[in-house]
């Protein structure tokens, strides 16, 4: 898969710093076909898991 990447420090605190980090495809291309699909197959999962287990 071929991704675009971009990353930004988001200071939360004066002594705490968190990285947001973003992938992106091209739109239409094979790339962005798999990513929808792995995003797909994330939410599937997320929503089948039991809520009664923790994680």
């Amino acid at each position: 898969m071929e991704l675009t990447y971009q990353s930004e420090d988001l200071p939360v605190s004066q002594r705490a710093v968190h990285d947001l980090s973003l992938y992106t495809a091209e739109p239409g291309s094979t790339s962005g076909d798999h990513l929808k699909l792995l995003a797909s197959l994330a939410v599937t999962r997320r929503t089948t898991e039991p809520t009664d287990q923790p994680g």
